[in-house]
């Protein structure tokens, strides 16, 4: 069987490349589904309260940041583009879906944002997260004139921020970074 690999398993065999999800659901798993739905999309009237308070305090984190840092302007949108939930391809030909990309055009820029909804809190931050190198790579395949591209992982249960700014020379580091985590997934046994 042939091993499909994505960004979202990327930092699971980093740790264990012999790592598999089970085929299950759970409630958590439900939720975080419909949690990153609502994040996308603004509609929060299937949630309940707890589950509102935490797509808004998601959806603040990242607006400050495309005011602050990207100068986001909605009325052009030529100048700015939004990718939510977009299946990209990175540089090792891998796709998954990110949660967010933010692209600022002429400030040569973009954020690309991962909601974490679990109630533990993140377990890596931004600049050791695999997940995010994969879509920052994609970012910058898509965009190869961008200069920076802020990695950002989002955990408003636990009240946690996460970022880290990779600029357009970290371009080979990152794909170097994933290959040798593929590498040890596709053969696990290599000395």
């Amino acid at each position: 069987m042939k091993l499909t690999l994505s960004p979202s398993k990327y930092d699971a065999l980093s740790y264990c490349p012999c790592f598999s999800y089970p085929p299950y659901e759970s409630d958590a798993a439900s939720e975080g589904t419909l949690l990153h739905e609502s994040f996308e999309s603004g509609d929060v009237e299937e949630l309940n309260d707890e589950q509102a308070r935490v797509v808004a305090k998601a959806n603040e984190a990242l607006e400050s940041l495309k005011t602050g840092w990207l100068g986001w302007n909605p009325d052009d949108r030529v100048g700015f583009r939004e990718h939510n939930e977009e299946r990209v391809k990175n540089s090792l030909g891998h796709s998954g879906a990110m949660d967010r990309c933010l692209v600022a055009i002429e400030r040569k820029r973009a954020i690309v944002a991962d909601l974490k909804t679990g109630r533990l809190g993140l377990i890596a931050d931004a600049k050791e997260s695999l997940q995010l190198a994969g879509y920052v790579d994609a970012t910058f395949g898509m965009y190869p004139d961008l200069e920076e591209v802020m990695a950002l992982l989002i955990s408003p249960r636990t009240n946690e921020l996460e970022s880290h700014v990779y600029v357009n020379s970290d371009r080979q580091a990152i794909h170097d970074r994933l290959q040798k985590m593929a590498d040890g997934a596709e053969n696990p046994f290599k000395k």
